[in-house]
C-alpha cells in the first residue's frame, strides 16, 4: 500500500527533476550570499567564518554536481554557446 508520504515525495521527485536545477542554484547562491553578508565583518577576524563558507561553497557545488548528473540536468543551448 502507497502511503501519503510516498505520494508526496513522488510529486516533490518529479517537480525537482523538471525544476530543481533553477532552485537549486538559486538555493546554492542565496545562501553563499546570505552568509557572507551576515557574517562580513566576522570573517575578517575569525578564520571558521571563512572556513565555513568555503565548505558551503564546495559541499554545495559538489550537491549540484551530483544533483545534475543524477537527474540529467544539462545546460541550455544559449548558454553553452556564450561560455
Amino acid at each position: 500500500m502507497v502511503t501519503i508520504n510516498e505520494k508526496i515525495m513522488e510529486k516533490f521527485n518529479l517537480w525537482w527533476k523538471e525544476w530543481g536545477q533553477l532552485w537549486g542554484f538559486l538555493l546554492l547562491i542565496v545562501s553563499l550570499n546570505g552568509f557572507w553578508l551576515v557574517f562580513i565583518d566576522e570573517m575578517q577576524y575569525d578564520w571558521r567564518y571563512s572556513l565555513t563558507w568555503l565548505i558551503m561553497f564546495f559541499g554545495g557545488a559538489g550537491w549540484y554536481a551530483w544533483q545534475s548528473k543524477k537527474h540529467g540536468w544539462r545546460l541550455p543551448e544559449d548558454i553553452k554557446r556564450t561560455h
